[in-house]
């Protein structure tokens, strides 16, 4: 089982099988996200915020009103997306494999989980990057947490290379092995 990340948190004997494979090296990054990161564009978006519920959405919005902050709220995940991250300060979603492509593009995330499995995967993936946690179980907090992040007053993000090639490897190794 090779995960993209490090989501794959439990670490159990698989019984001879082969290992569970995971870490930051096995990152995925879609061909689009690695072009729009060798252009290095401009960063004309404050917020972008993927949410599916209304009253998060409706907050957030409200949010950035307040705080004078450019945000767009698309509506799902389209063609666009890789394009607007790139343009964007800070990501805003309840936790997944974006979250990678986010800090690929140099693009702050912000998890608002779902659920507790997101928040473990979430604090995961904070972990792992060696990045202090920017996650939220409201809109309370959520101002006072990205408005230095908005006024580009935050380190850099850690590097986050494509591991594609690496799992190619990493699979054609196992089927050597166990083929």
């Amino acid at each position: 089982i090779l995960y993209p990340g490090v989501s794959g948190r439990v670490n159990a004997s698989r019984g001879g099988l082969p290992p569970k494979v995971e870490g930051l090296e096995h990152v995925v990054l879609r061909r689009e996200v690695r072009r729009y990161r060798d252009l290095r564009r401009d960063r004309d978006i404050d917020l972008l915020a993927y949410l599916a519920d209304p009253d998060r959405r409706r907050e957030v919005a409200e949010l950035a009103v307040r705080r004078g902050w450019r945000c767009v709220l698309p509506e799902g995940f389209d063609d666009r997306f890789p394009e607007l991250l790139s343009r964007s300060r800070a990501f805003l979603s309840g936790y997944g494999h974006s979250f990678y492509e986010a800090v690929a593009l140099g693009v702050h995330p912000v998890a608002w989980p779902l659920s507790t499995a997101h928040a473990a995967d979430a604090a995961a993936f904070y972990r792992a990057l060696g990045m202090a946690p920017r996650v939220v179980d409201s809109a309370g907090g959520l101002g006072d947490l990205l408005e230095p992040i908005v006024a580009g007053r935050v380190a850099a993000l850690p590097a986050l290379d494509d591991g594609t090639p690496r799992i190619v490897a990493r699979l054609q190794a196992l089927a050597n092995e166990w083929g």
